[in-house]
């Protein structure tokens, strides 16, 4: 005779079996990587995966931070960390320094309306100079596979 505890812990033992069996549950993958200028850890730098397919993104761009060693590690803001499989356009942006005004910064990120009635966003410059954040042009792409990815270092030359 069964009782209803047995069949809960049955439940729940099926349910934990079916779940250790799925992998990556949330379609995303761990992506690690290094960004280096000129041979040095480009320390602060933004590194954003842009999905060649949009259509595989949520809406969700994977990006992250070089650290004091140059690594940086890719994470897909509320959706967690990782990246989904396929191919992407990397842009690097390394803003450091004093902030300042930036008109066409204000604009891209607050709006035209609010850059024409004055509002300004501080920022600092791209020490790159916006070389490598073009996404029209980009100069580095990475894959990013169904398994944690390790990448290669991005070497950043000017």
């Amino acid at each position: 005779m069964f009782h209803w505890k047995s069949i809960g812990v049955m439940a729940a033992s099926a349910l934990a079996l079916v779940g250790a069996g799925c992998g990556e549950s949330n379609g995303r993958y761990p992506v690690y990587g290094k960004v280096l200028h000129k041979g040095e850890p480009a320390v602060g730098a933004t590194v954003s995966f842009f999905p060649k397919d949009a259509a595989g993104s949520n809406g969700q761009i994977p990006r992250g931070e070089v650290e004091s060693d140059g690594s940086f590690r890719l994470d897909s803001g509320d959706l967690g960390p990782g990246a989904p499989p396929g191919q992407y356009a990397v842009l690097v942006e390394w803003r450091q320094g004093p902030l300042r005004t930036h008109r066409r910064d204000t604009a891209r990120t607050l709006g035209k309306r609010a850059a024409r009635e004055g509002k300004r966003l501080l920022i600092a410059d791209d020490r790159l100079k916006g070389r490598y954040f073009d996404i029209a042009h980009p100069r580095l792409d990475a894959e990013v596979k169904n398994e944690s990815n390790t990448l290669p270092p991005f070497n950043l030359t000017d």
